[in-house]
């Protein structure tokens, strides 16, 4: 998912998706990559509901801030767990939540592990949510989601902590590239070989590449023939 579109807003609309979004009494986890390009107004990285404060599930940043929030909405009541200082601008982020629908217990992960926990006053009930999305929230006065978002996961259970450290390591190893970052030669080819990233015709005065948000660069210091391949590896 790319947000590059703030102004006229650039999302996905789970209409499709509405009654497999409707029952979370086993439980509800979200697992995914997450990167800001600037805080825009109450920008979500989901809204699952009926309309706006209509027993949502949203995720998002609080206001203009580097605040996580995660709320549930029992009809158009609802409860809230932040943590601040989560977000870093321009940075992938793996982005973890559960909710216990029994206990009530609301986690909040980081790069795989835990970084808050709140017990909060409502479970999410079961009903089919016609009106959810991706990038975009249900309340017309919030900014669309700026910035890009890959390998998203939801679950009807609640997921231990040791999971959510296993889904984010598993992914973690050049998993995202951010290719926005990256200026290659006219001749670029990316390529994937045990684990690590190849490039042909690299031209290393000429490139900068970010895995991880950790800027990295060849074995090899000078230009690149074409047809040769470089591994990539982080500095």
């Amino acid at each position: 998912f790319n947000g590059i579109n703030p102004t006229s807003g650039n999302y996905i609309d789970l209409y499709s998706h509405s009654t497999e979004l409707e029952d979370f009494s086993g439980g509800f986890t979200f697992a995914g990559w997450v990167k800001w390009d600037s805080l825009l107004d109450s920008s979500k990285i989901f809204d699952l509901g009926q309309g706006n404060d209509d027993d949502n599930i949203v995720l998002g940043n609080s206001t203009t801030t580097t605040t996580l929030s995660l709320n549930v909405y029992n009809g158009s009541n609802n409860d809230t767990i932040e943590i601040s200082s989560f977000i870093t601008l321009g940075e992938w982020i793996h982005v973890g939540v559960t909710f216990n629908n029994s206990t009530r217990e609301a986690r909040i992960f980081k790069n795989g592990l835990l970084v808050s926990n709140k017990f909060l006053n409502y479970s999410i009930t079961n009903v089919t949510r016609t009106s959810s999305f991706i990038g975009k929230s249900n309340n017309s006065s919030n900014s669309y989601f700026n910035g890009q978002m890959s390998d998203l996961r939801f679950f009807k259970s609640t997921l231990s902590p040791q999971e959510i450290y296993n889904i984010y390591k598993h992914n973690s190893n050049l998993y995202k590239i951010d290719q926005g970052l990256v200026q290659f030669n006219t001749t670029k080819d990316i390529s994937f070989q045990s684990n690590k990233l190849k490039l042909k015709g690299f031209t290393d005065d000429k490139t900068k590449l970010y895995v991880n948000n950790k800027l990295v660069k060849p074995q090899v210091k000078t230009l690149v023939p074409l047809g040769v391949d470089v591994t990539i590896d982080e500095v």
